[in-house]
């Protein structure tokens, strides 16, 4: 009953039996489009005409049914192929395929799912002769539905086939083929594509569009699984397969005389060499092409010939089995005594020997076979629970026998690792944790629960206690591994912090300068100093800020930032001197770095990468440290270590310093016996006794002291801060508190816990009313700025959105909303990332420059000699193009008693709504807004920031404007290629044609340079002419001077010079030294100015010089406290902040520099101990009396680094002003001038409305 058959032998009627002997017959019939009348096994039938083939092999390769070749990264799970049209006339299927690219060293292999009737067949890598059927494990061969589902082995390979024609093989690896019947074309799709014929519309998502992309294509047929997040591509933490050169054993694919020869007929070989020789030869890969080759010739009928031995590309069999070409797995297997399958052709892999049949992947003797029970086969000696537990079989010998059973108490049925039986109902009892892990029941799931923390700390100059409580200190300024997990347990989240240590007040000791935190694909670098921020994945952001959707958290809370995390891991920090990791016992014993190995013994923490146990600490360290590019750090103090002398030791242990820490009446008490002090007494004595007693030093040491006892529970008193003398200085709306809150109100987050589970903090709290915004407390309601994508902007804070400069947004602060545009960057710009912020920047830089007699240089190169004697414009904006900053710099000849020369005097700069002078009269400091000011200078943080290079003052600007002035005869404006065209003055207009460098304002040439220099008249001074009745211009005579002799080591071919020669114009500089010199009347001084710039440009390029000066010429005598050096620091440490300007990137050059000890205070070098003090930008020296507002209300003084203030406002006859750059209270009829006033009218000129800048 049920046989269809056709009774005229052309396919025309088609009968069916049916039941009590009738027959119902179709006499239209027809076969379909894809089908053709055949006989086959002895039935006429209709049947495919053809079959298509979809496979995916290697490392990423894809092929689809109609012959579509594509790469694929990732492991994600992705649909190869499904039935989409839905009528029903074809039986559905779907295989998936995943692909699980962090196996095997970056080497991929692949999962295959396979569902077809009512069944969920799973294939997974390196396991053979064993399938899942419906999550059970099953055994090989098997027969599911009375055989419309088929599963065996063959040869290396398994095959799945069913009924309606579906065949998949799969090699166990990486490799799956997709076999179909051409009664299934255009009725699929999938990564095989539709089937169509047509490899052009292949790409067809299930939505029915087509898509151009791979990768948007790929992920149309994803498969979403809950609570699985999978990635599409290489990064991410993913490993990619190598993509190292192709072997040269690819070709044996192609030979003609190889053996696969007599598989080119049937299988041309071109496609498959093509891809073995652009995946290359990473891992297995070669051997699995050549496999996947060799399959695909055997199913096709194709003869190979021995190709696999011992040394090339062996195959391990098991017992009493043994490698052939043609294995046959199938025919000889404890299953087929029951049952005679049909076979396929056969496959190379293994053969049981004589008098052995296959079970499973064993060989073993026919006495030992089990039991094939509907269609399943069982081993010998096997036992499985069936029906929902209610009975329990055995296969003993081939007899298959059942009894009833049931669950006990506490158990229920369920599956496990494709195994059904009675498990525990407790979820802990099968859970295995790690080794400090307890087991809890959470929502009825097992969790494994860490059983305690450590701490690793990192304070001061660095003293370190490891996470087993090991201290040690140590002072090199390289970059250490501080901690990393080891991978030992691959099942934890993996990270790594990196810290990089720096110079700070002198050369004896080190601090932390950056940590670099590796976590989940991120990247969170945390710079000293910079408070209030961190950078992520190169980007600055304000905090707080969260990640990966919350699980990682970077918050502010009082004077400290944490990031806490859900892996365990929590890292606190000062942005000073304090850094402490806090881990979980999760990560016992699998952790590396200088916080030790974390197993409990402090005695093996001094471990080196290796496992070599190390008894020096420096070489212990040295092996943790990671090449950083700083060619400059070391790990040994050699010969200059720290010392502190007996009477140092006394005064920094008594109760003016670190013995205010160990009183035993004093505010630290009740922590003595939570917190052993004497560790802490120990490296507080040491640092400040290193930094000879500096109070911001022991305030530091203090303060990590308070941050332990905190951590440890215990209470201090809240006077210590007074008692010490280290006030904290509070911001606006905000006040100090020992004990605050570690969970903050903040603009980003508004929702307070009523109960904070961290440890109170001591710092700065929001008065009530006012929430964290950035670094200020800020009324919520209208104070508050925009949080987008998990970052928070403050108000008016303007970003990119993206990694490609597409779309400029800003926050508004009136709606708290980002409002994003579609900008690019300009031509001349290029999308980047420059200290932690994403921008257009410039693609070039481009100098003018004056020196000496002014010799001018455009930014073009156009050279001009000018000597006019009063103020004219340098270069400035002369453009409308609202994207571009304005700015305007200004020159201010002098004749220094000779009307035939003249020399730059006074440079000022006019830009971002303040003026900076630079002038001869104050060598060394600059006068901001006409107040002097020492260097260095910073305004809104780094929006201008005036620094000390050597013999420069450097003015730079956040969007690229360079100036740079010696305070006596070379001024320097450098400018980025934004300006192009936009550019007007002695310098040029910066268009790359220096042929019209001299025009007029009014676009006309002039008559001479002096007419050109005049038309760019600013302001007069005393005694300044336009007429310049002597500057006419100097003829060289043939026959020069022997003094301009001097001028020779400039083009000296073998001279301390030479390497200049080609990096530098050097015949240019010799020329404006032999004229400086004749107009000087062979004043040496004249060419050593002229030569100083001619090395400084040099070394800027790169040249190498040797010594060149001499106490007869050119000396250079440096300051007390320092000495000459052909490589002086371009990025000296300061006063300022003990260490070098921020973003300093200045290269090494000749000029004086500060002995070790000794740091630069305004143009001094002190001792640190002389160090001034720094308030809003401005630092001011030792000893300095100053008014710190404009309205003269309070006076303050600075004294080695603590600055006092007292209301002191100006008397009923004063008025406060400015008088020769100094504010205060003074006796004045009428306003200074200070002959300003030019000054004044170009800031109301460049005074720009406050808006919203988009653009480059």
């Amino acid at each position: 009953m049920g046989q269809v058959f056709f009774p005229n032998g052309q396919c025309k009627e088609r009968c069916v039996c049916k039941k009590d002997g009738h027959m119902e017959c179709n006499v239209k019939f027809a076969c379909g489009p894809n089908e053709k009348c055949q006989v086959q096994d002895g039935v006429q039938a209709c049947i495919p005409m053809s079959t298509g083939t979809c496979h995916v092999s290697g490392a990423r390769r894809f092929h689809s049914f109609d012959g579509n070749c594509f790469s694929l990264h990732g492991d994600c799970v992705y649909k190869m192929s499904e039935v989409v049209e839905k009528d029903g006339s074809m039986a559905p299927f779907v295989v998936s395929v995943q692909q699980l690219t962090k196996m095997d060293d970056a080497m991929v292999t692949r999962r295959v799912e396979i569902q077809a009737y009512k069944y969920k067949i799973s294939m997974s890598p390196r396991v053979i002769w064993e399938i899942t059927v419906d999550d059970v494990a099953t055994n090989l061969p098997l027969s599911l539905g009375d055989g419309k589902v088929r599963a065996y082995q063959n040869g290396i390979n398994i095959i799945v086939v069913t009924d309606f024609g579906l065949m998949v093989t799969y090699d166990t690896v990486a490799g799956a083929i997709i076999q179909l019947p051409s009664t299934y074309k255009g009725v699929t799709g999938g990564l095989c594509g539709n089937y169509n014929d047509k490899k052009e519309d292949d790409f067809l998502l299930p939505s029915g569009l087509q898509e151009s992309s791979v990768e948007q294509f790929a992920a149309g047929w994803l498969v979403v699984q809950e609570g699985v997040k999978c990635q599409t591509g290489c990064d991410g933490g993913l490993k990619c397969p190598p993509t190292s050169g192709p072997p040269p054993a690819c070709s044996i694919i192609k030979s003609t005389k190889g053996p696969f020869a007599q598989c080119h007929a049937v299988v041309p070989p071109q496609e498959h060499f093509e891809e073995c020789m652009k995946e290359g030869e990473g891992g297995d890969a070669l051997c699995r092409h050549l496999q996947t080759y060799v399959t695909f010739c055997q199913a096709s009928g194709g003869l190979v010939s021995s190709w696999r031995s011992d040394q090339f590309c062996p195959l391990t069999c098991p017992a009493n089995s043994h490698y052939e070409l043609c294995a046959d797995t199938c025919s000889s297997t404890c299953d087929s005594l029951s049952e005679s399958p049909k076979c396929p052709l056969c496959q190379e892999g293994c053969q049981c020997d004589d008098g052995f049949v296959f079970d499973g992947g064993k060989c073993v003797q026919l006495e030992n076979c089990g039991c094939v029970v509907d269609g399943h086969y069982y081993k010998s000696g096997q036992s499985v629970m069936l029906g929902n537990c209610s009975e329990t079989c055995s296969c003993a010998a081939g007899v298959f026998t059942c009894k009833n059973s049931q669950c006990k108490e506490g158990q229920k049925c369920g599956l496990k690792n494709g195994v059904m039986d009675c498990y525990s109902t407790d979820p802990c009892e099968d859970s295995v944790c790690r080794e400090k892990e307890n087991c809890v029941v959470m929502n009825n799931k097992a969790v494994c629960v860490a059983q305690f923390k450590a701490y690793c700390w990192a304070f001061g100059d660095p003293h370190y206690s490891t996470f087993d409580g090991q201290p040690f200190s140590f002072m090199g300024t390289c970059s250490y591994i501080l901690v990393n997990t080891t991978g030992k347990d691959p099942s934890l989240p993996q990270f790594s912090i990196l810290t990089k240590n720096e110079l700070r007040g002198n050369s004896e000791g080190s601090f932390v300068k950056s940590a670099i935190i590796d976590l989940s694909g991120h990247r969170i670098t945390i710079l000293s100093g910079q408070r209030g921020t961190v950078e992520i994945d190169g980007i600055r952001s304000d905090l707080p800020v969260s990640l990966e959707s919350g699980s990682i958290r970077i918050t502010e809370s009082g004077i400290r930032g944490t990031i806490q995390t859900d892996v365990g891991l929590e890292i606190t920090f000062d942005w000073t001197s304090l850094f402490m990791v806090t881990i979980t016992s999760s990560y016992y014993n699998n952790l590396g770095g200088i916080c030790g190995n974390y197993n409990g013994n402090k005695e093996d923490d001094f471990t080196t990468p290796t496992g070599v146990l190390s008894a020096n600490t420096t070489a212990w360290v040295a092996s943790w440290s990671v090449a950083d590019g700083d060619p400059f750090c070391w790990h040994v103090c050699n010969s200059n270590c720290p010392m502190c002398s007996d009477a140092d030791r006394a005064l920094y242990t008594g109760p003016q310093y670190c013995g205010l820490m160990t009183d035993g009446g004093g505010p630290f008490e009740q922590c003595h016996k939570k917190v052993p002090v004497k560790e802490f007494a120990l490296d507080c004595l040491y640092d400040v006794c290193l930094n000879e007693g500096r109070q911001e030093v022991l305030c530091e040491a203090l303060a990590n002291y308070v941050a332990e006892c905190q951590q440890a529970g215990a209470v201090v008193s809240p006077l210590w801060r007074k008692a010490s003398n280290c006030p904290l200085a509070c911001p606006y709306h905000s006040h100090y508190e020992l004990c605050g809150t570690a969970c903050p109100a903040t603009c980003a987050d508004l929702n307070v816990p009523e109960i904070c589970s961290k440890v109170c903090v001591e710092g700065c709290q929001c008065d009530k009313g006012y929430v964290l915004s950035g670094e200020h407390c800020v009324v919520k309601e209208t104070g508050c700025g925009c949080t987008h994508n998990d970052h928070y902007y403050l108000p008016e804070e303007t970003f990119w959105e993206g990694n490609t400069c597409q779309s400029k947004c800003v926050c508004d602060g009136a709606t708290q909303k980002v409002v994003c545009m579609p900008r690019k960057c300009k031509a001349s710009e290029h999308c980047a990332v420059v200290n932690g912020v994403q921008d257009c920047y410039p693609l070039s830089f481009k100098t003018c420059s004056a020196q000496g007699d002014p010799h001018f240089r455009t930014f073009d190169g156009k050279r001009f000699d000018f000597q006019g004697n009063c103020i004219y414009k340098l270069a400035g904006v002369c453009s409308k193009d609202p994207d571009l900053e304005n700015f305007e710099v200004t020159l201010e000849n002098n004749n220094r008693g000779s009307t035939r020369v003249s020399y730059a005097k006074v440079v000022t700069v006019i830009v971002l709504g303040s003026s900076y002078t630079f002038t001869g009269d104050y060598h060394g400091k600059v006068l901001v807004n006409n107040v002097l000011t020492s260097l260095p200078y910073y305004s809104n943080n780094t929006e201008v920031q005036i620094y000390r290079n050597r013999r420069f003052a450097v003015l730079e600007t956040h969007f690229g404007l360079k100036v740079s002035f010696d305070w006596s005869s070379e001024v320097r404006v450098k400018v980025p290629s934004t300006y192009h065209n936009a550019i007007c003055g002695l310098c040029g207009n910066l268009n790359d044609n220096p042929d019209d460098d001299l025009l007029l304002p009014n676009g006309k040439k002039p008559m001479s340079p002096k007419e050109f220099g005049n038309s760019y008249w600013v302001a007069d001074v005393p005694g300044c002419s336009h007429e310049c009745k002597d500057c006419s211009v100097v003829d060289i005579p043939l026959i020069k001077p022997k003094y301009v002799s001097a001028c020779d080591v400039i083009v000296d071919k073998s001279g301390p010079l030479r390497d200049c020669i080609g990096r530098v114009e050097s015949n240019e500089y010799k020329e404006d030294c032999i004229y400086d010199m004749i107009l000087n009347n062979g004043l040496l001084t004249a060419a050593c100015d002229i030569i100083t710039n001619y090395v400084e440009e040099c070394q800027e390029k790169g040249g190498k010089i040797e010594a060149w000066r001499s106490k007869d010429f050119c000396h250079l005598p440096c300051p007390e406290n320092s000495v000459y050096s052909l490589s002086a620091s371009g990025c000296p440490a300061t006063c300022y902040s003990m260490t070098s300007a921020p973003g300093c990137t200045t290269p090494p050059g000749e000029g004086c520099q500060c002995k070790p000890g000794f740091l630069q205070s305004d143009d001094k070098c002190v001792h640190v101990k002389n160090c001034g003090c720094h308030h809003k930008g401005r630092y001011f020296v030792s000893g300095e009396v100053f008014y710190k507002e404009e309205n003269c209300h309070h006076r303050c003084s600075c004294n080695s680094g603590e600055m006092a203030c007292e209301v002191a406002p100006c008397g009923p006859k004063t008025t406060c002003a400015v008088v020769k750059g100094v504010r205060g209270c003074y006796i004045i009829s009428s306003p200074d001038s200070n002959n300003q006033s030019w000054i004044e009218k170009l800031l109301n000129k460049y005074v720009k409305p406050v808006h919203v800048k988009f653009g480059g």
